[in-house]
Order: C-alpha cells, then sequence, then structure tokens
C-alpha cells in the first residue's frame, strides 16, 4: 500500500527517470548508422503504404483496448454480449454462437465499445464482485494499449530498426495510444473516459451501483429496492441523471410488471398526466423523449384513457417538430398504438428491423439484449384492477 501511494505521488518524476535510465541502456545502439539506418526503415517506403499502415495501426490499437475489456471481464468470470471495433460488431445469436455483422453507420462512435453481462446482481456480494469486474476491466485496457504500444516500439528499436513496416507501424501505433490514454483522462455530458470512471466506480457506491445496472441481465427486487429508497426521498420529480434513470426503471416495471399502483410514482407522474404545462416540461427535459411514451402507458394503465390520447398527440407533433430521426417517429408511434389497443401493429414493431430507439440507435439496435427488451415489452401490460375510478 505504501509503494502505490509512493508512485501514484510521483509518477511524473518516476517516468522521466525510467525514460533517462532506457536511454542509457539504449545508448550504444544510437550511432550514426543506426540513427541513418531508422530514418531509412521510416523514409523508405513508399508514401501510400504508410496510409494503409496508418489504418492499420489504428485498428490495432483499438483491438488491443477493446479486446483487453472483453478479456477482463472473461479473467473475472463473466460473459460479454458484444464486441464494437469500428463498423464490425461481433454478437451472440439466440443460438448463443457468434456472429458478424458490418455497419459503416458505427464509425459515428469513432471507436469500440464491449457490452458485458454481470448476470443478476441480487445481493450486496454480487454487487460488489460486478463493480469489481467493472473497475478491472475499465484500468485494464488503457494499462495494456500503452504498455503493449511502447513494448512494440521498444522491440522495434533495438531489434527491428532496419524493417520498413515495423519502425513506421510501431510509430503509428504510439500515437493512437497516448491518443486513446488522453481520452481516457476525459469526461463528458453522461460520458467518462476509463480512468475517470475507473476513479468514480472506486470512489462514488453510487456511480457503481449505476454502472453495472446498466449491464444487469435482469433488474432484481435488489436493485429495485435500492431505486425505490432513493426515489422516495423525493416529492417531485428531480432531473438529475441518476433520478431519472431510477425513476424510468420504476415506472416502467409499474407498468408492464406489477399488478397494484406504486404510490410514489403515482403521486411523482400524476403531476405530468395532468397538467399539460409540466408534460411539456418534461417531455422539453434532457430525458424526456425517452421516458413521456412510458408516462402515457402509465396514464392508460391508470384508466385515463381519453388523457393518453391527448398526450400521445402532444408527443407526436412535439418529434416532429423537433425533426426526430423519422425511423423512430415511426416506430414510437406504431408501438404506442399497439400498447394502447389503437391498432394492430405487431407485425411491423416485432420485426429486429425496425425496432429501433432514441438514444445511440445506430448502436443499440444491434445489441441483442436491447432487442430482446423491446419484444418483451411489445407484449403489452393489463390496466391496474381498481377497486374505484382514480379521480
Amino acid at each position: 500500500m505504501i509503494l502505490l501511494k509512493f508512485i501514484k505521488k510521483y509518477r511524473i518524476a518516476i517516468f522521466f527517470i525510467s525514460c533517462i535510465i532506457l536511454g542509457f541502456i539504449t545508448m550504444p545502439l544510437f550511432h550514426g548508422g543506426y540513427v541513418l539506418s531508422l530514418i531509412h526503415a521510416y523514409t523508405g517506403f513508399k508514401w501510400y503504404y504508410h496510409i494503409l499502415l496508418f489504418i492499420g495501426a489504428l485498428f490495432a490499437s483499438l483491438a488491443v483496448h477493446e479486446l483487453t475489456h472483453f478479456i477482463a471481464f472473461l479473467i473475472k468470470g463473466y460473459k460479454n454480449e458484444a464486441l464494437i471495433l469500428l463498423f464490425m460488431i461481433f454478437y451472440k445469436n439466440e443460438q448463443n454462437k457468434w456472429r458478424l455483422k458490418i455497419d459503416f453507420k458505427l464509425l459515428l462512435l469513432g471507436g469500440g465499445l464491449v457490452f458485458t453481462k454481470l448476470g443478476v446482481i441480487d445481493s450486496d456480494e454480487s454487487l460488489e464482485r460486478a463493480t469489481k469486474a467493472t473497475a478491472f476491466s475499465l484500468i485494464a485496457a488503457p494499462s495494456m494499449t500503452i504498455i503493449s504500444s511502447l513494448l512494440l516500439l521498444l522491440t522495434t528499436l533495438i531489434f527491428f530498426y532496419q524493417n520498413n513496416i515495423l519502425v513506421p507501424l510501431s510509430l503509428y501505433v504510439l500515437i493512437f495510444s497516448l491518443i486513446y490514454i488522453f481520452v481516457s483522462t476525459k469526461e463528458g455530458h453522461q460520458i467518462y473516459g476509463d480512468f475517470v470512471a475507473y476513479k468514480k466506480i472506486k470512489k462514488d457506491a453510487d456511480f457503481a451501483f449505476q454502472a453495472t445496472l446498466q449491464y444487469s441481465d435482469e433488474i432484481s427486487q435488489y436493485q429495485f429496492d435500492i431505486m425505490q429508497n432513493h426515489i422516495d426521498t423525493y416529492n417531485n420529480i428531480n432531473f438529475s441523471a441518476k433520478f431519472m434513470t431510477y425513476y424510468m426503471y420504476l415506472l416502467e416495471k409499474n407498468i408492464f410488471d406489477d399488478t397494484e399502483i406504486n404510490l410514489q410514482i403515482y403521486n411523482l407522474t400524476y403531476p405530468y398526466i395532468n397538467n399539460n404545462y409540466s408534460f411539456k416540461r418534461l417531455l422539453k427535459s434532457t430525458y424526456g423523449i425517452e421516458i413521456i411514451q412510458s408516462v402515457i402507458l402509465y396514464a392508460s394503465k391508470l384508466g385515463f384513457t381519453e388523457r393518453s390520447l391527448e398526450l400521445l398527440d402532444q408527443y407526436i407533433t412535439y418529434l416532429e417538430e423537433k425533426k426526430i430521426n423519422e425511423k423512430y417517429i415511426n416506430y414510437i408511434t406504431k408501438q404506442t398504438h399497439q400498447l394502447l389497443g389503437l391498432s394492430d401493429e405487431s407485425q411491423y414493431i416485432n420485426n429486429k428491423r425496425n425496432i429501433t430507439s432514441y438514444g445511440l440507435s445506430f448502436i443499440m439496435n444491434h445489441i441483442p439484449s436491447f432487442i430482446n427488451s423491446e419484444l418483451k415489452r411489445n407484449k403489452g401490460f393489463k390496466p391496474f384492477n381498481l377497486s374505484c375510478k382514480i379521480n
């Protein structure tokens, strides 16, 4: 522990000292003939071959990074359901066999992604195990990325400094690796680099819970209880990311799984059903477009049939005015009509090619767990069996 604290405190100094020591060790190599051989190995290649090597270095660096995420989860005993590398997605089909799909829209992601399966988290022990596995994967990938690139460069400089392929390739791999390391230290709106996410997951229990929540095979009662305890502390909807995430999960559960009204969810949601101003305010919030359909369905389940239709008209009008993706508008309209019993759209909404999502649809449309969750959702819900009418 003391050694780790020392390394952390003096990591910059240790890095530069290591570079100096490495320089002394390899100095005999850097004579006139060596330098000329190295330069010739880099410049003696046709310029268009450098383009190919540059692209190859990009893919190699990305593959090492994402495969380390992938393997790290396997080491910790968890399976993965999808791996994205540039425009390629490797996924498990219904027969649990790996398949490859090509989609150039995935280039919008700007890299790669691993979707893991953390099983059912139903206790403090299983949550801690999943948290440690996630943290291990987060720190392993950028560490392996930079270590592998430095080893490749060092090996090339010592043994293969005359190789026309390895010299430029090792240099380009190092460049991309440094870019990945830089990105891993950054964070944006609900997007965290690996190093940032690792630090947060180690120190912030709420962040760790949310990180594991999205990769759970199914949401357990243990997880619902944690979310419910947080929601119970509010009298009105709070538009923070944490609150809205928990609220969406609990609202969906009360619609599709529960037979009795969750009074806290009802108290939070009813003002947005009853009041047009509040409804539009929720709709225009950060998570509004994703959650409003559930509010409409909830109104129908409560028995407010006419009101749910009015809210649906407002919702679709808003989507069209905002010029949201036409495929999403078409899918969400038909899905809502099906779930409200307005028309039979089952053939359309249960066609996997038509299923889409609002956020990151170019990614989520390829993820088996998302597709399966939508197919389950499309089976519909039953109205609450009320002993008296709600006013």
